[in-house]
């Protein structure tokens, strides 16, 4: 999510982030013409910040709260189809029923500060799907995702109860360092599970994505900040909860 901001930068930061697929590309063009952007041939893409407001006749400050709520559509969704459906929806806004909105505020450069848990079954040789699409959207929204079994270690079968005590103690001293919790309890996995009820005892916020909804339990749906199997949903939450423990309300 993208605060809504009053400058060139948010124009800048909205044509940056909506544009990292062809698809978003277009609808990000159609975006800017839609609010007033004129479309003749003199116009080059991607525009720059003055060429933008140079062709924007509604002036800059409106132009660039709508580029920021654009961003912020953007970052609510991976589909093309519904990022258009999102702009559309608040360009039928004014600005004062805009700026009323409110909105989540988690500038890109804190996102890096703040540490992510991976709760997950996080192992080689296992289904690695959902697990790999959630760190690739975390890391590609710039968080810092601590993955307790790269850190710790993956310990083979058998090992002595002195070895699991010890990797059982540096696990849980990272996921109470962290932040929140973000989970894909990929076949149930029993450790996921635990360290999903141990960041609901400590206070930690936890998201669960649970791509395959095997895990669609009392406990854990009501115990979670958000459960879904939906990685969009998940990523919102995500979203909401930072943004939520960054203003100290949580």
């Amino acid at each position: 999510m993208i605060a809504h901001r009053t400058d060139t930068e948010a124009l800048g930061q909205f044509w940056k982030t909506s544009c990292t697929h062809e698809r978003c590309r277009k609808k990000a063009r159609s975006a800017f013409i839609r609010y007033g952007v004129s479309a003749s041939a003199s116009v080059s893409w991607p525009l720059s910040d003055h060429s933008l407001f140079a062709q924007l006749p509604r002036g800059p400050v409106e132009a660039a709260w709508r580029a920021a709520s654009a961003s912020s559509a953007y970052a609510q969704t991976t589909e093309p189809d519904l990022l258009e459906a999102y702009v559309r929806r608040n360009a039928k806004l004014s600005l004062t029923q805009l700026k009323e909105l409110g909105g989540t505020a988690l500038p890109w450069e804190e996102r890096r500060k703040v540490d992510i848990y991976l709760a997950a079954p996080d192992f080689a040789d296992g289904d690695r799907r959902a697990i790999d699409r959630a760190l690739s959207a975390l890391s590609y929204h710039n968080f810092s995702v601590r993955r307790p079994v790269a850190e710790n270690g993956e310990l083979p079968a058998g090992s002595d109860d002195t070895t699991l005590t010890a990797t059982y103690s540096k696990d849980v001293e990272l996921l109470k360092a962290c932040r929140m919790v973000f989970a894909v309890p990929t076949g149930r996995d029993p450790g996921t599970l635990v360290e999903i009820g141990l960041a609901i005892a400590y206070g930690i916020p936890v998201v669960v994505y649970d791509a395959n909804a095997e895990c669609n339990n009392t406990m854990v749906v009501a115990g979670s900040a958000r459960y879904s199997p939906s990685l969009d949903a998940c990523l919102n939450a995500t979203f909401e909860c930072l943004s939520r423990t960054r203003a100290g309300t949580q």
